[in-house]
């Protein structure tokens, strides 16, 4: 499942707020099926940034991390991924932020912090 990451971290915030799918799905302004459908996967996220905000808003999660997981950059992050520098500067940071281990002939990455990459880009 592709979107695993970003379907995890809303049924949990849902279960942990202790929320129904109809209420999240009123207030992010989206038909509870199809709410239903992208938490099991038979769906993708949503397209628009500001449903996605608004589904974070309700569960207390933050936007931009919902965002990525989600497979978006964020509008006011856009910019930044235009540009040549950034990329070379986000590439070699993921490249001293994660670690190659072997493992069954395959090579895993590990990210020691996931958060910390776009604060030290921006």
């Amino acid at each position: 499942m592709i979107y695993k990451d970003f379907i995890e971290k809303i049924i949990l915030a849902i279960n942990n707020k202790k929320l129904t799918l109809k209420k999240v799905s009123e207030y992010a302004g989206i038909d509870i099926s199809y709410l239903s459908k992208i938490l099991s996967g038979k769906r993708n996220p949503p397209n628009d940034e500001i449903i996605i905000t608004k589904i974070a808003k309700i569960l207390e999660l933050d936007a931009n991390e919902l965002l990525f997981l989600s497979g978006k950059i964020p509008q006011k992050y856009q910019k930044y991924f235009s540009k040549k520098y950034f990329l070379e500067k986000f590439y070699k940071i993921t490249q001293e932020k994660y670690s190659k281990t072997k493992k069954n002939n395959s090579t895993n990455i590990v990210c020691s912090d996931k958060k910390e990459i776009l604060d030290e880009l921006l």
